[in-house]
């Protein structure tokens, strides 16, 4: 008596769509492409048993998070209450840029030389216009990012729209 093998195309049973083809064999028939593949289905339908990246997150981990990120919310309040409390005292409100020319920011054409260059013009800028910057620091610092942004030619020619 001689039996015919017959072929079946199976999907693996772990989700990841391939299909393979096997005996069909009604005793035994295969649900995984491979062994890996059986315990990625595993690992997926029990996510807390040990498995690299997928632990369940210990008291002592959530108590560590919980007071770094508690942490990072007083830091982020004190931050605000300086900022108030700085508008409170000059009478008006610092945004961190402002008064920087356009010339100042990169520009998609540069290179990494004239990058880093007009970064200078911008930092020069930003230290000139900060309130607690003195008066004689805040000029050389203006004068130092206009000088540098003629020679490398950044800045806008007279009249031209910036």
């Amino acid at each position: 008596m001689t039996t015919r093998a017959v072929w079946v195309e199976t999907v693996c049973g772990c989700g990841c769509g391939v299909t393979f083809r096997q005996l069909r064999d009604p005793g035994r028939e295969r649900e995984y492409l491979n062994n890996a593949h059986k315990q990625r289905a595993y690992r997926a339908r029990n996510p807390h048993r040990s498995h690299s990246g997928t632990r369940k997150e210990s008291a002592s981990a959530r108590a560590r998070r919980e007071q770094e990120e508690a942490w990072a919310r007083e830091e982020a309040r004190k931050e605000r209450e300086r900022q108030r409390s700085q508008e409170r005292r000059t009478g008006r409100s610092y945004k961190f840029g402002d008064g920087v020319p356009s010339w100042c920011f990169a520009k998609a054409g540069d290179d990494t030389a004239a990058a880093k260059r007009r970064r200078t013009c911008k930092l020069l800028y930003e230290r000139a216009t900060h309130p607690s910057t003195p008066e004689a620091e805040a000029t050389a610092c203006r004068e130092k990012a206009e000088k540098m942004g003629a020679r490398y030619g950044f800045r806008p020619q007279e009249g031209a729209r910036v």
